[in-house]
């Protein structure tokens, strides 16, 4: 039997040819599928970032006309749009109209919150040059990202207890916390949030940085775990001096009424007399001194803001009301310190001391981001509607009531929506 074989040429060259075109197409599926996930990735983020970049001039130019804030340099739209176009540029897409384009609309043009206002809407487009997958097709292959976001204010009038990481919640003897709304602890501590004693505090709902975050007699829905939350009033400004009413520490040791006036107070101010202090409407600057009332007369004021500037760590805030005098405080009712009592400089550690006896009411909101708040009370008192403070301590065997407001001060929310 013979036996023989067929050369067959070109047969091999054939496979090979075919092996290629699907070796080419994994080549680009991998090499340019990679490329045009990486540029999706990015192109998401320069959206987002644009899109919440123009919220906030959406904002901002938006907000109520008694804040003061609504002063833009021009028309809203437009300046939304030049600061979505500017953060999408610095993020690497320049709207040249052939490498990238970028869509700003406002309202946006499509999705869940088409036509609505107040929403704005960031279209980023890359077009990538094709490599191997040219045998495919021709022509630069597009990779678009969207975002929406939405910036508004807002102006719950429940009592916020904003506090940043540390152990920084006690409540201490045999008094009670009533806060009316939430207390949010930031700190992960798993004990943030400690009660001693026969001292108890309630809220509805205690947000706890940790797990579970408090130890202790806290009474009211509770949650762990619960991410941190920004300073609410971050937007704020160091407010102005104001006119100079006291070129040193302003002692009053009076036993006659005495009116003050807003403005700038060198060295602060301490009350210890026993006649009335009178605080006209306005904003009360300490710089340096700090603010100190233990004095056994009156202290009224209403639309007043006490702005305390520490030069050293003792140019505290300390009001101690008595049993023979009282402390009625209101906060100013609009312009964009509206609804805060006290705001002290946002760095400074210098303790505020509320101390409530007899009749005491003290309104509104207390800020002081770097600080302790140290709270007490022998009665039934009123001391504040929102802290903003690093430490809150309380003391004492009485009752201290937190909030609501009635005229809070607006604080911003903004995010992405899509």
């Amino acid at each position: 039997m013979r036996t023989s074989s067929h050369q067959r040429p070109g047969q091999v060259l054939v496979l090979v040819a075919l092996c290629l075109v699907v070796i080419i197409s994994f080549v680009a599926i991998a090499l340019e599928g990679g490329l045009l996930l990486d540029h999706r990735r990015r192109g998401q983020a320069a959206a987002d970032a644009a899109a919440l970049a123009g919220a906030t001039d959406l904002l901002y130019c938006s907000a109520p006309k008694s804040m003061g804030l609504s002063q833009c340099p021009m028309e809203t739209t437009a300046l939304a749009r030049q600061t979505a176009l500017a953060f999408a540029k610095a993020n690497g897409y320049a709207n040249d109209g052939t490498l990238t384009t970028v869509d700003v609309n406002i309202p946006p043009s499509s999705g869940v919150f088409a036509n609505k206002p107040g929403y704005i809407e960031v279209i980023v487009t890359f077009r990538q040059e094709r490599g191997f997958s040219a045998i495919f097709g021709s022509g630069a292959l597009p990779v678009r990202a969207r975002a929406v976001a939405r910036g508004y204010w807002s102006t719950s009038p429940g009592s916020l207890v904003l506090l940043v990481p540390g152990q920084t919640v006690k409540v201490g003897g045999n008094g009670q916390l009533r806060v009316d709304g939430p207390v949010t602890v930031n700190s992960s501590d798993p004990q943030a949030a400690i009660t001693t004693g026969g001292g108890f505090a309630q809220a509805s709902p205690f947000n706890f940085g940790g797990l579970p975050g408090w130890s202790g007699n806290y009474q009211g829905p509770k949650n762990s775990g619960v991410p941190p939350v920004p300073d609410p009033l971050a937007y704020l400004p160091t407010p102005t001096e104001g006119e100079e009413q006291s070129s040193k520490k302003l002692t009053l040791n009076n036993k006659d009424p005495v009116t003050i006036k807003p403005g700038l107070y060198e060295g602060g101010i301490s009350i210890t007399g026993s006649g009335d202090v009178i605080m006209e409407p306005g904003i009360y600057y300490m710089k340096g001194g700090g603010f100190s009332m233990t004095g056994q007369g009156n202290l009224i004021g209403s639309n007043v803001m006490i702005y305390n500037d520490p030069a050293k760590s003792s140019d505290v805030i300390n009001i101690a009301g008595s049993g023979s005098g009282k402390v009625l405080i209101t906060p100013p009712s609009s312009g964009i310190y509206q609804g805060i009592s006290i705001f002290q400089e946002r760095t400074s550690t210098a303790t505020i001391s509320i101390t409530g006896n007899g009749k005491f009411d003290i309104g509104g909101t207390f800020y002081a981001a770097g600080a302790e708040l140290m709270l007490a009370g022998n009665g039934d008192t009123r001391i504040g509607s929102n802290f903003i403070v690093s430490t809150l301590t309380t003391m004492g065997n009485g009752v201290i009531n937190s909030g609501p407001s009635d005229n809070p001060p607006p604080t911003p929310v903004f995010g992405l929506v899509e």
